[in-house]
Protein backbone atom coordinates (compact mmCIF):
# COMPACT_ATOMS: atom_id res chain seq x y z
CA UNK A 1 0.00 0.00 0.00
CA UNK A 2 1.28 2.93 -0.74
CA UNK A 3 -0.36 5.57 1.57
CA UNK A 4 1.36 8.82 -0.25
CA UNK A 5 1.10 8.43 -3.57
CA UNK A 6 -2.90 7.64 -2.55
CA UNK A 7 -2.81 11.09 -1.34
CA UNK A 8 -1.54 12.61 -3.93
CA UNK A 9 -4.73 11.31 -6.07
CA UNK A 10 -7.01 12.38 -3.74
CA UNK A 11 -7.80 8.45 -2.72
CA UNK A 12 -7.25 9.25 0.60
CA UNK A 13 -7.04 5.28 2.36
CA UNK A 14 -9.67 4.15 4.50
CA UNK A 15 -8.85 4.73 8.31
CA UNK A 16 -9.82 3.08 11.34
CA UNK A 17 -9.34 3.20 15.09
CA UNK A 18 -8.98 0.15 16.61
CA UNK A 19 -7.80 -0.10 20.59
CA UNK A 20 -4.06 -1.33 20.76
CA UNK A 21 -5.70 -4.62 22.82
CA UNK A 22 -7.17 -5.48 19.73
CA UNK A 23 -3.67 -5.28 17.29
CA UNK A 24 -0.88 -7.72 17.48
CA UNK A 25 2.50 -7.65 15.78
CA UNK A 26 1.17 -9.52 12.42
CA UNK A 27 -2.80 -8.53 12.24
CA UNK A 28 -5.61 -6.84 13.85
CA UNK A 29 -9.52 -6.42 14.13
CA UNK A 30 -12.13 -4.00 13.65
CA UNK A 31 -14.88 -4.36 15.85
CA UNK A 32 -18.30 -2.59 16.51
CA UNK A 33 -19.07 0.38 15.05
CA UNK A 34 -15.28 1.06 13.48
CA UNK A 35 -16.55 -2.84 11.58
CA UNK A 36 -19.70 -1.97 10.34
CA UNK A 37 -18.67 1.40 8.94
CA UNK A 38 -15.72 -0.52 6.91
CA UNK A 39 -17.83 -3.05 5.83
CA UNK A 40 -21.38 -1.54 5.18
CA UNK A 41 -20.66 2.63 4.43
CA UNK A 42 -16.98 2.21 3.17
CA UNK A 43 -18.15 -1.42 1.82
CA UNK A 44 -14.18 -2.91 2.20
CA UNK A 45 -14.30 -7.17 2.10
CA UNK A 46 -11.23 -9.78 1.87
CA UNK A 47 -8.85 -8.38 -0.49
CA UNK A 48 -9.14 -4.82 0.28
CA UNK A 49 -6.41 -2.23 1.90
CA UNK A 50 -6.73 -0.36 5.10
CA UNK A 51 -4.94 1.78 7.50
CA UNK A 52 -5.59 1.36 10.98
CA UNK A 53 -4.30 3.55 13.81
CA UNK A 54 -4.03 2.84 17.60
CA UNK A 55 -4.65 6.06 18.76
CA UNK A 56 -1.50 6.11 20.66
CA UNK A 57 0.84 7.05 17.37
CA UNK A 58 1.15 3.80 15.31
CA UNK A 59 -0.62 3.45 12.61
CA UNK A 60 -0.54 0.22 10.11
CA UNK A 61 -1.30 -0.48 6.69
CA UNK A 62 -3.63 -3.87 6.54
CA UNK A 63 -4.92 -6.31 4.02
CA UNK A 64 -8.78 -7.58 4.95
CA UNK A 65 -8.49 -11.21 5.05
CA UNK A 66 -12.07 -11.68 6.75
CA UNK A 67 -15.44 -10.83 8.03
CA UNK A 68 -16.81 -13.05 10.46
CA UNK A 69 -19.56 -12.19 12.36
CA UNK A 70 -19.29 -8.39 12.50
CA UNK A 71 -16.03 -8.68 12.90
CA UNK A 72 -13.23 -7.46 10.55
CA UNK A 73 -9.79 -9.19 10.36
CA UNK A 74 -6.54 -8.14 8.83
CA UNK A 75 -2.94 -8.28 8.85
CA UNK A 76 -0.52 -5.70 8.93
CA UNK A 77 1.27 -5.17 6.02
CA UNK A 78 3.75 -2.11 6.98
CA UNK A 79 4.16 -0.08 10.39
CA UNK A 80 3.87 3.51 10.60
CA UNK A 81 5.25 5.98 13.94
CA UNK A 82 3.52 9.04 13.97
CA UNK A 83 1.76 8.89 11.14
CA UNK A 84 0.46 12.37 10.51
CA UNK A 85 1.65 14.19 13.63
CA UNK A 86 2.89 17.68 13.99
CA UNK A 87 6.64 17.35 15.90
CA UNK A 88 5.43 20.50 18.08
CA UNK A 89 2.94 19.98 20.59
CA UNK A 90 0.24 22.73 20.89
CA UNK A 91 -2.43 22.15 23.78
CA UNK A 92 -5.57 24.37 22.81
CA UNK A 93 -6.88 26.09 26.04
CA UNK A 94 -10.25 27.74 25.30
CA UNK A 95 -13.45 28.76 27.45
CA UNK A 96 -16.48 27.03 26.69
CA UNK A 97 -19.50 28.46 25.23
CA UNK A 98 -21.92 27.33 23.39
CA UNK A 99 -22.25 23.36 23.11
CA UNK A 100 -22.42 23.87 18.51
CA UNK A 101 -19.21 26.20 19.19
CA UNK A 102 -16.69 24.19 21.37
CA UNK A 103 -18.09 21.07 19.10
CA UNK A 104 -16.77 23.34 16.13
CA UNK A 105 -13.45 23.82 17.68
CA UNK A 106 -12.72 20.57 19.17
CA UNK A 107 -13.31 18.77 15.63
CA UNK A 108 -11.19 21.85 13.54
CA UNK A 109 -8.86 21.41 16.03
CA UNK A 110 -8.23 18.35 15.78
CA UNK A 111 -7.76 18.46 12.04
CA UNK A 112 -5.37 21.59 12.05
CA UNK A 113 -2.54 19.18 14.74
CA UNK A 114 -3.74 20.38 17.80
CA UNK A 115 -2.29 17.77 20.32
CA UNK A 116 -4.71 18.41 23.54
CA UNK A 117 -7.76 20.74 24.37
CA UNK A 118 -8.61 22.00 27.84
CA UNK A 119 -12.01 23.08 28.08
CA UNK A 120 -12.19 26.11 30.70
CA UNK A 121 -15.04 26.99 32.93
CA UNK A 122 -15.12 31.06 32.58
CA UNK A 123 -16.97 33.58 33.96
CA UNK A 124 -18.71 34.29 30.37
CA UNK A 125 -19.19 30.54 30.16
CA UNK A 126 -22.93 29.25 29.56
CA UNK A 127 -24.96 28.03 31.66
CA UNK A 128 -25.04 24.60 33.26
CA UNK A 129 -21.64 23.53 33.62
CA UNK A 130 -21.78 23.05 37.21
CA UNK A 131 -24.18 19.99 36.44
CA UNK A 132 -21.60 17.29 36.22
CA UNK A 133 -24.21 14.83 34.37
CA UNK A 134 -24.54 17.47 31.80
CA UNK A 135 -20.45 17.91 31.52
CA UNK A 136 -19.73 14.28 31.17
CA UNK A 137 -22.37 14.28 28.42
CA UNK A 138 -20.48 17.35 26.80
CA UNK A 139 -17.05 15.52 27.41
CA UNK A 140 -17.72 12.24 25.84
CA UNK A 141 -19.47 13.77 22.88
CA UNK A 142 -15.98 16.35 22.41
CA UNK A 143 -14.22 12.78 22.78
CA UNK A 144 -16.31 10.88 20.07
CA UNK A 145 -15.63 14.46 17.67
CA UNK A 146 -11.71 14.09 18.65
CA UNK A 147 -11.43 10.40 17.53
CA UNK A 148 -13.58 11.02 14.13
CA UNK A 149 -11.64 14.06 13.35
CA UNK A 150 -8.72 11.88 13.97
CA UNK A 151 -9.38 9.52 10.98
CA UNK A 152 -10.47 12.33 9.32
CA UNK A 153 -7.72 13.93 8.63
CA UNK A 154 -4.97 11.21 8.47
CA UNK A 155 -3.47 11.57 12.15
CA UNK A 156 -2.36 8.49 14.31
CA UNK A 157 -2.81 10.09 17.66
CA UNK A 158 -5.98 10.47 19.34
CA UNK A 159 -5.86 14.19 20.66
CA UNK A 160 -6.87 13.77 24.49
CA UNK A 161 -9.70 16.40 25.99
CA UNK A 162 -9.79 17.01 29.62
CA UNK A 163 -12.05 17.47 31.72
CA UNK A 164 -13.76 20.60 32.35
CA UNK A 165 -11.43 23.07 34.44
CA UNK A 166 -11.46 26.01 36.21
CA UNK A 167 -9.41 29.21 34.98
CA UNK A 168 -7.02 28.72 37.96
CA UNK A 169 -6.44 24.63 37.35
CA UNK A 170 -5.77 25.98 34.00
CA UNK A 171 -3.29 28.48 34.88
CA UNK A 172 -1.36 25.87 36.44
CA UNK A 173 -0.87 24.38 32.99
CA UNK A 174 1.38 27.28 32.02
CA UNK A 175 4.63 25.80 34.25
CA UNK A 176 4.18 22.69 32.08
CA UNK A 177 4.70 24.31 28.85
CA UNK A 178 7.72 26.27 26.95
CA UNK A 179 5.58 29.21 25.79
CA UNK A 180 2.23 29.94 26.67
CA UNK A 181 0.07 32.75 24.42
CA UNK A 182 -2.95 34.44 25.58
CA UNK A 183 -5.60 35.98 23.09
CA UNK A 184 -6.04 39.53 23.74
CA UNK A 185 -7.05 42.72 22.02
CA UNK A 186 -4.11 44.29 23.59
CA UNK A 187 -1.26 41.96 22.61
CA UNK A 188 1.23 42.15 19.84
CA UNK A 189 0.93 40.03 16.76
CA UNK A 190 1.21 36.55 16.95
CA UNK A 191 3.88 36.89 14.94
CA UNK A 192 6.04 38.84 17.12
CA UNK A 193 4.74 37.38 19.98
CA UNK A 194 6.01 34.12 18.86
CA UNK A 195 9.47 35.15 17.20
CA UNK A 196 12.08 34.26 19.77
CA UNK A 197 10.34 30.80 20.52
CA UNK A 198 10.50 29.18 17.29
CA UNK A 199 12.31 26.19 18.13
CA UNK A 200 9.87 25.92 20.97
CA UNK A 201 8.12 22.40 20.65
CA UNK A 202 5.54 22.46 23.44
CA UNK A 203 3.38 25.64 23.58
CA UNK A 204 -0.23 26.60 25.27
CA UNK A 205 -2.73 28.41 23.72
CA UNK A 206 -5.69 30.42 25.44
CA UNK A 207 -8.66 31.54 24.25
CA UNK A 208 -11.91 32.71 25.67
CA UNK A 209 -15.47 31.89 24.61
CA UNK A 210 -18.00 34.39 23.33
CA UNK A 211 -17.67 37.66 25.32
CA UNK A 212 -14.02 36.31 26.18
CA UNK A 213 -12.41 36.48 29.16
CA UNK A 214 -13.16 39.04 31.70
CA UNK A 215 -10.12 41.60 32.71
CA UNK A 216 -9.07 39.50 35.59
CA UNK A 217 -9.20 36.35 34.08
CA UNK A 218 -6.94 37.80 31.14
CA UNK A 219 -4.52 39.67 33.63
CA UNK A 220 -4.00 36.18 35.78
CA UNK A 221 -3.55 34.18 32.95
CA UNK A 222 -0.90 37.01 31.91
CA UNK A 223 0.81 37.22 35.44
CA UNK A 224 1.20 33.16 35.75
CA UNK A 225 3.34 33.85 32.31
CA UNK A 226 0.96 33.42 29.06
CA UNK A 227 2.35 36.14 26.21
CA UNK A 228 -0.82 38.26 25.27
CA UNK A 229 -1.30 38.43 21.40
CA UNK A 230 -3.91 40.19 19.08
CA UNK A 231 -5.53 39.07 16.19
CA UNK A 232 -6.14 42.57 14.89
CA UNK A 233 -8.57 44.79 15.18
CA UNK A 234 -11.88 42.98 14.11
CA UNK A 235 -14.21 41.50 16.25
CA UNK A 236 -14.38 37.61 15.75
CA UNK A 237 -16.43 34.72 16.68
CA UNK A 238 -15.23 32.49 19.57
CA UNK A 239 -14.92 29.82 17.09
CA UNK A 240 -13.24 31.92 14.54
CA UNK A 241 -10.63 32.90 17.25
CA UNK A 242 -9.48 29.61 18.50
CA UNK A 243 -8.98 28.30 15.13
CA UNK A 244 -7.30 31.26 13.42
CA UNK A 245 -5.05 31.43 16.61
CA UNK A 246 -4.05 27.31 16.34
CA UNK A 247 -3.49 27.84 12.40
CA UNK A 248 -1.17 31.27 13.44
CA UNK A 249 0.39 29.71 15.77
CA UNK A 250 1.03 26.47 14.15
CA UNK A 251 2.39 28.10 11.06
CA UNK A 252 4.68 30.05 13.44
CA UNK A 253 6.11 26.65 14.54
CA UNK A 254 6.76 25.40 10.25
CA UNK A 255 3.89 22.58 11.17
CA UNK A 256 1.70 24.34 8.51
Amino acid sequence: MNYRSRQKRGQAPTFFYAPADQIDETSLTLSGQEAKHATTVCRLAKGSQMTVTDGAGNAYDCEITGVKRGVVHADIVRAHRRLGEPFATVTLAVGVGKPATVDWIVEKGVELGVSSIVPIRCANSVSGLSDSAAAKRRLSRWRRLALGAMKQSLRSVRPDVHEIMSIDDARTLIDDHQMSFIADPDGQPLSIAAHSHVQMTKSLLFVGPEAGFTNDECARLIDAGAVPFSLGARRLRAETAAIVSLTLLLKELDEL
